[in-house]
């Protein structure tokens, strides 16, 4: 496949093509680094690919064994006993249905980008809601918090108030004050204006 697709590259885009001339463009080294590139990305695919073909294999041959083994001794016996064959072809089955399973579950390229994707959106989402449960107060703190908050506006409330009063009284008195301190000065004047008319004859 790779030999046809270079072989085709190097028919429209080799050095003897126009496109090749007309750009200046080694199109050989760039199609050999490309393909050198893609058989490295490759090669590992492909090797746990005809693994896990291998390990069906591995495991249909150990299921058989087990299966003929268990209906021989039934066919001969009546009874199924755990004998090497039986045995081996049940280890070798679970073992490849494990090294299948390990492929192409932890092994596959891109997998673990994917898992470890995942593993940081719930640790993402985990650490979101830890914060939000710590954001926002139970109902016990809420209902205290807002028991406080009640008592601090009432003694503020009640603090207002009396220093309303207290400017209230204050004013009074001081009105007061002015009012007796006018009164005596006009009484004064009165009595000066008095004092200071001649005696009538």
């Amino acid at each position: 496949m790779f030999k046809i697709i270079s072989s085709l590259i190097g028919l429209f885009m080799g050095s003897g093509s126009p496109f090749g001339k007309s750009m200046g463009i080694d199109f050989k080294g760039i199609q050999a680094s490309v393909f050198d590139e893609l058989a490295v990305r490759a090669r590992k695919p492909v090797l746990l690919l005809l693994l896990g073909i291998g390990s069906i294999v591995f495991f249909c041959f150990g299921s058989f064994m087990a299966i003929l083994d268990a209906t021989r001794q039934y066919d001969r016996s009546g009874h199924i006993y755990a004998t090497s064959t039986l045995w081996t072809g049940i280890i070798l089955a679970a073992v490849t249905a494990g090294g299948y399973a390990w492929i192409f579950m932890r092994e596959w390229p891109g997998l673990k980008k994917v898992h470890a994707q995942k593993r940081a959106e719930e640790e993402a989402l985990e650490r979101e809601r830890e914060q939000q449960a710590n954001s926002h107060p139970s109902d016990i703190e809420g209902a205290i918090a807002a028991i406080l908050m009640d008592f601090v506006e009432s003694r503020r409330s009640k603090r207002e108030t009396r220093y309303a009063e207290r400017e209230q009284r204050r004013a009074e008195r001081q009105a007061r004050r002015e009012a007796r301190f006018e009164q005596r000065e006009a009484w004064r004047n009165e009595q000066s204006s008095s004092s200071q008319e001649p005696p009538r004859h």
